[in-house]
């Protein structure tokens, strides 16, 4: 029993060690998160538009959907894409995708949402540090990362014939590096 423990406690040293020179040589593991979400409304439609993504040493995920409802007819359309283009900068975000279907929607769609900064809008900067130490396997990993937010923005949304504006769109982007 003793030796099977010090057989698993091995093997786990080995591949935390190989983990960590892998991650030194290769600059560190990296996280990064983008997000926009916008609503509007016109006389007649209720429009709602949303996106995610986030990369990790495992890979991207995330998705994208477009809500309308009708206010003269009350019927509900909701879209939604895995491929879409996101950015998040300094002085706004855009977001473009094709439908992939959804619910009461229709393939090949386009959806276009464009936000920007104004006067109105608020920004947050954070940049966050920090060291822990694994003393059992002598290694010290670091962490450095930086997040941006932006509220209040200026938000022109695009589809399925409907193209409204408002003051109430957020983004937001964040990366963090992590380095033995």
């Amino acid at each position: 029993m003793m030796a099977r423990r010090w057989k698993n406690g091995a093997v786990l040293a080995a591949c935390l060690l190989l983990l960590g020179s892998t991650v030194a040589r290769a600059g560190g593991l990296v996280f990064t998160s983008d997000s926009l979400n916008a609503s509007a409304s016109t006389s007649d439609a209720s429009i709602f538009v949303f996106a995610q993504r986030t990369q990790d040493p495992s890979g991207t995920s995330g998705f994208a959907v477009f809500s309308l409802f009708n206010l003269s007819t009350f019927e509900f359309t909701q879209c939604v894409s895995a491929n879409f283009s996101l950015h998040v900068i300094p002085n706004g975000a855009t977001l473009s995708f094709v439908t992939d279907g959804g619910f009461n929607c229709p393939a090949g769609e386009t959806v276009v949402a464009s936000c920007a900064v104004t006067s109105n809008s608020g920004s947050m900067h954070n940049v966050t540090n920090g060291t822990a130490k694994l003393p059992i396997f002598q290694q010290q990993y670091t962490t450095h990362g930086e997040s941006d937010s932006y509220t209040d923005l200026t938000c022109r949304i695009t589809a399925l014939g409907v193209q409204a504006q408002s003051d109430g769109g957020a983004a937001a982007t964040s990366q963090s590096v992590t380095t033995p």
